[in-house]
Order: structure tokens, then C-alpha cells, then sequence
């Protein structure tokens, strides 16, 4: 009953972890880095611990950035989310 107790996070503590989803995956797209996201990990599969210190987030970025180095994507997703998404990142 203890461990199952522990699965279960707050309702305000899993709808804000679902609005910075769809913050970032909006604010992503909107700036045409990424085709699409999917949540994974321990949230997706509603296994994890209360309180919530994470969120596993993937994105697959547009075929258009794959001639662009790495460190210069990781540079126009932190531009693109930059002071648009409040919350932990």
C-alpha cells in the first residue's frame, strides 16, 4: 500500500510536469526544430516517485537540421526556450 501510495503525484504536480510538455514541444515546433514528442520514462509509465524531480522527454528533430552540429541544435533549442517556458527545465 506504501509503494502505491508513492506512485501517486499530486494532481497540480502532474498537470503542471504535462503543461511544461507541451510548453516546450510548442515552442520547439513553432520554431521548426523538431517533428515530433513522445514523453518516456518513469512518468510515461506512471511509475515514478512522488515528489516528481523529472520528466524524460524525447524529441525528433526536423531531417532538415542533420548537416547542423550538435552543439549549434542544442544552441536553437535553448534560444527557442528561452524565457518562454517557466518551470524547471
Amino acid at each position: 500500500m506504501r509503494a502505491a501510495k508513492q506512485l501517486q503525484l499530486d494532481p497540480a504536480e502532474r498537470q503542471a510536469a504535462r503543461r511544461l510538455h507541451n510548453d516546450v514541444t510548442s515552442h520547439l515546433s513553432e520554431a521548426g526544430l523538431i517533428a515530433g514528442s513522445f514523453l518516456q520514462g518513469s512518468f510515461a509509465r506512471k511509475t515514478m516517485l512522488s515528489p516528481l524531480h523529472d520528466v524524460d522527454k524525447v524529441v525528433t528533430l526536423r531531417s532538415g537540421l542533420a548537416p547542423i552540429r550538435p552543439v549549434d541544435i542544442m544552441r536553437r533549442i535553448e534560444s527557442a526556450l528561452h524565457g518562454r517556458v517557466t518551470g524547471p527545465l
